[in-house]
């Protein structure tokens, strides 16, 4: 049971799974998943409208 926790979702309009890169410095896309990193849970699934499909990561907190 967690008392406290983040939930970070994104919805991305393609329906691929994300795949790990390097991002350039003025790259618009490709972090997500450097962030994703430091959660303790990750997942994907379809979107409600079944276009596309949310990603998302849960990290507990300390109170």
């Amino acid at each position: 049971m967690r008392d406290q926790a983040v939930l970070l979702e994104c919805w991305d309009p393609s329906p691929a799974l994300p795949v790990v890169r390097d991002a350039f410095a003025m790259d618009e896309h490709g972090r997500g998943l450097a962030i994703v990193a430091y959660a303790e849970e990750t997942g994907v699934r379809r979107s409600a409208t079944g276009e596309g499909k949310i990603v998302w990561a849960l990290r507990s907190i300390s109170a």
